[in-house]
C-alpha cells in the first residue's frame, strides 16, 4: 500500500469511529461518558497503525511502544486496578525497558548492513 495513503486511512477510520461514537450518544444507545477520559485511545490506533505498516523490526517494536504506552495511560485515565501515575509508573518504565531492548534487537548489525550494500568483506 502507498505509504501517503496509509496515515489518511488511519485518520480517516479513526473519523468514522469518532462520528458513530457521537451519533450513538446523540440518539441515546449510550449514555454521556466524558470522551476525554478516552484519549490514549488515539496513541493505540496510532501504534496499532505502525504495527500494521511495518517494514522492518524497528518499526514494529515503535508501533508496539505506542500500544503499550496509550494502554499505560489508558489504564491510568480510568483507574484500572486502582492505577493512578504516583503509583504506576514503574511499569512505564518497563514499558520503556522493553522497547528500547526489542528495538536495539531488532536492527541489523552494522557488518549485515555492510555486506548488504555491497562494502564489506
Amino acid at each position: 500500500m502507498n505509504r501517503i495513503r496509509q496515515p489518511r486511512i488511519l485518520f480517516g477510520s479513526l473519523l468514522v469511529i469518532l462520528g458513530v461514537v457521537f451519533i450513538m450518544r446523540n440518539v441515546g444507545f449510550i449514555e454521556h461518558v466524558p470522551l476525554t477520559r478516552f484519549w490514549p485511545v488515539i496513541l493505540i490506533l496510532i501504534g496499532l497503525g505502525r504495527l500494521i505498516q511495518a517494514e522492518n523490526g524497528k518499526s514494529r517494536w515503535d508501533g508496539l511502544w505506542l500500544v503499550l504506552l496509550g494502554m499505560w495511560f489508558q489504564s491510568v485515565t480510568l483507574h484500572f486496578l486502582d492505577m493512578t501515575y504516583r503509583n504506576s509508573w514503574p511499569l512505564l518504565l518497563i514499558i520503556w525497558g522493553i522497547y528500547l531492548s526489542g528495538a536495539a534487537l531488532a536492527r541489523k548489525p552494522h557488518t549485515t548492513l555492510a555486506k548488504e550494500n555491497g562494502n564489506g568483506n
